[in-house]
């Protein structure tokens, strides 16, 4: 779905923003709460709605971009451990951008059983190289692994973007 399609300014965005919102008002009007709670749960419902974007696309395809949230999530935590987890992750990231965008052409190009094409989902390759440039500044030490796996991963799904790749 692109950003000037009509279901995208007419149905989709003006839901997406008003859920917000009536989630803003009906948990949090008028009353005093952790502003950290509060922005966690306003994140998930961003996340929620990056999902449905994403879904849109393909249903299919909101596995693939869960398992890189998950598992570049982790190699976040887990780096100072072990900083062969970034690299795990990096090639992680890499193998699943080889399968969907380059499989088939490299498949097709030595003549190679079957070569179906796999339909890449939505803007995988700017969220492989989102993921990818966070454990990198990890390892140069530019950031701090990120606490909160519903900031993490509305950082990676967040819908505006997904488009970009």
């Amino acid at each position: 779905m692109l950003f000037n399609s009509l279901i995208f300014l007419f149905i989709f965005l003006p839901l997406s923003i008003v859920c917000y919102a009536i989630l803003d008002l009906k948990l949090f009007g008028g009353r005093q709460y952790n502003s950290n709670k509060k922005q966690t749960i306003l994140n998930a419902c961003l996340v929620e709605v990056s999902l449905g974007f994403f879904a849109l696309d393909n249903v299919g395809n909101v596995g693939i971009l869960l398992s890189l949230v998950i598992f570049n999530y982790i190699a976040g935590m887990a780096w100072k451990e072990c900083r062969g987890v970034l690299l795990l992750g990096i090639f992680y990231d890499l193998s699943v951008l080889v399968k969907y965008k380059y499989l088939s052409l490299i498949l097709s190009a030595f003549h190679v059983g079957k070569t179906e094409e796999l339909l890449a989902p939505l803007g995988i390759s700017f969220i492989i190289f989102h993921c990818i440039s966070y454990l990198m500044d990890l390892y140069q030490k530019k950031a701090e692994p990120e606490h909160n796996l519903i900031d993490f991963a509305l950082y990676i799904t967040f819908f505006p973007k997904l488009i970009q790749g």
